[in-house]
């Protein structure tokens, strides 16, 4: 199947087609991360390349109905350094404003999201970054 680049698509539900195309996308990666596990309250939002396959994901759920926390993201090595977690980002962003108050983010020491966040509006409280609507 033909897809357009840089394509974003939403996963509600872990299919054994969905925990190999996380597992090809970390392949030869910096860091180990368990495969996200999904819920009613969790999704995880993908970018695609032409051939279908992940480029870069992230983990997403909400909780008490008006916090979305950006849980955990990962980016393709080939890929990193071009913007596509932003772009999951502001793709969440946009589509839960209207229901959402905060966005909350944790963020890995030595990585460049909190950077990446502060571009995008968030702000550091305590030991995350926040954003609200």
């Amino acid at each position: 199947m033909k897809y357009q680049d840089n394509h974003i698509m939403k996963v509600c539900k872990i299919s054994k087609i969905h925990k190999k195309s996380i597992i090809k996308c970390m392949r030869n990666g910096d860091y180990q991360m368990v495969i996200p596990k999904l819920n009613t309250s969790s999704f995880i939002v993908v970018i695609i390349n032409e051939i279908g396959e992940w480029k870069s994901f992230l983990h997403c759920y909400i909780i008490e109905q008006s916090t979305l926390i950006f849980a955990t993201g990962y980016t393709k090595k080939e890929y990193r350094r071009q913007g596509l977690s932003t772009k999951l980002r502001l793709y969440v962003i946009n589509e839960y404003k209207t229901v959402i108050q905060k966005f909350e983010s944790l963020t890995m020491p030595d990585s460049h999201s909190d950077i990446l966040l502060e571009k995008i509006g968030f702000k550091k409280e305590n030991n995350k970054m926040v954003k609200y609507c």
